[in-house]
């Protein structure tokens, strides 16, 4: 028996193309930067489930990049994870309160945090 067209399954959608996105968005340097790393895939893996991820601008990363470039492996992996909230989080809910959030970096016992506040 065939399928009719009522019966066909859905197309399952694009998945959303992070480091696309952010390049066009003013931080090309810094997603470079992401995908020669093993940060990436961690990044990539957890789209679905919904993230955050506050990016530096072309030139803020560029004027870091001395420093990075002198960090080890695992600090510059670690570096990169701390830009990421592994829930997310829409602009409005950013601008609503001062708070801690965890970040997705967890080195042994210790947790990274970070502290958003609304400047405005």
């Amino acid at each position: 028996m065939a399928a009719t067209e009522d019966e066909a399954p859905t197309p399952v959608p694009n998945q959303l193309n992070l480091t696309s996105l952010m390049s066009k968005r003013g931080c090309k340097v810094f997603t470079n930067t992401l995908v020669a790393s093993e940060a990436e895939q961690t990044f990539d893996n957890n789209i679905e489930g919904g993230l955050t991820v506050f990016y530096p601008t072309n030139q803020v990363f560029k004027d870091f990049m001395l420093k990075y470039k002198n960090l080890t492996g695992d600090g510059k992996n670690l570096l990169l994870l701390y830009h990421r909230i592994p829930v997310y989080h829409s602009m409005e809910m950013l601008r609503s309160k001062n708070r801690v959030v965890n970040t997705i970096v967890i080195g042994g016992a210790n947790k990274y945090d970070s502290t958003i506040q609304n400047d405005a």
